[in-house]
């Protein structure tokens, strides 16, 4: 759902908004090979093709997408994932290593004060092109334990920090939804977690979005939803049965109904 695909930090995240935000065109200039394939310092593994054309179409394809669906967006979600960053020989934190040697790398940790100064600009250019847009900020649950238990918890300290300075800077348009703290506090059971006992299990990510629709969103979007939910999994249904084809007329005119329903009741 993001044009560059999975970022965790913020930093990799901003420059990717803003080239979203500018319509950025990717040239071949932009990408490297490795391992047979063309890849991109700010773009996730899914982008990475043999071919480079190829490669140059999926970026700037999806680049173009967002940056319509950004246009008429009112509440855009931002979850920091670490302040732990990787910078190239550019000065760079990249969005993915793509597998290259640590030694092409320096790691570091970006102060909260570096990612709120980031934030700022971002935050205040969107909102000069779009001003009706609203930023409600996360903190990922997940923790980077590859960066030691001690390391991670002050990578999460700096970007609760920073979110929580972006507020006080902007309270007009900065929001906090506390997934992080919401995880940790309230779902502290083992039952919450995945198998390797890092990321949320299916039913921690089920209360969060509950938490989510019922403090952020309305009760007529949520009856929406509902709605929506059961015609999805009415659609995706497999009918086991034996007869005529009109059987199979009538459930997909029921289907077709209900569909009509809902959206004349959204309208």
């Amino acid at each position: 759902m993001n044009s560059h695909g999975i970022i965790f930090h913020p930093m990799a995240m901003a420059e990717a908004l803003m080239e979203v935000t500018h319509q950025k065109e990717y040239t071949p200039d932009d990408l490297f090979l490795h391992l047979g394939d063309w890849c991109s310092w700010s773009h996730h593994g899914r982008f990475r093709h043999p071919n480079r054309d190829e490669a140059l179409l999926r970026i700037n394809s999806s680049i173009s997408y967002h940056h319509h669906l950004l246009s008429i967006s009112k509440v855009m979600f931002i979850t920091f994932g670490t302040a732990w960053g990787y910078a190239n020989d550019e000065e760079r934190i990249v969005a993915n290593c793509h597998r290259m040697p640590a030694s092409t790398f320096e790691k570091r940790l970006t102060s909260h004060s570096e990612i709120t100064a980031c934030w700022l600009n971002v935050v205040d250019t969107l909102n000069f092109l779009y001003p009706d847009i609203k930023f409600i900020f996360t903190v990922s649950p997940v923790r980077h334990l590859r960066d030691g238990m001690h390391e991670n918890q002050l990578s999460k300290s700096h970007l609760i920090l920073s979110i929580q300075s972006l507020m006080e800077s902007r309270p007009h348009c900065c929001f906090y939804f506390p997934a992080y703290e919401i995880f940790m506090d309230d779902l502290r059971d083992y039952r919450f977690y995945a198998g390797d006992m890092i990321h949320p299990s299916e039913d921690a990510v089920k209360h969060v979005w509950q938490m989510v629709r019922s403090t952020l969103i309305d009760e007529v979007s949520n009856r929406t939803m509902d709605d929506i939910e059961g015609l999805v999994l009415q659609l995706e249904h497999r009918y086991r049965m034996s007869g005529e084809d009109s059987l199979f007329a009538e459930i997909e005119d029921q289907i077709l109904a209900r569909i009509r329903q809902v959206k004349t009741a959204k309208s």
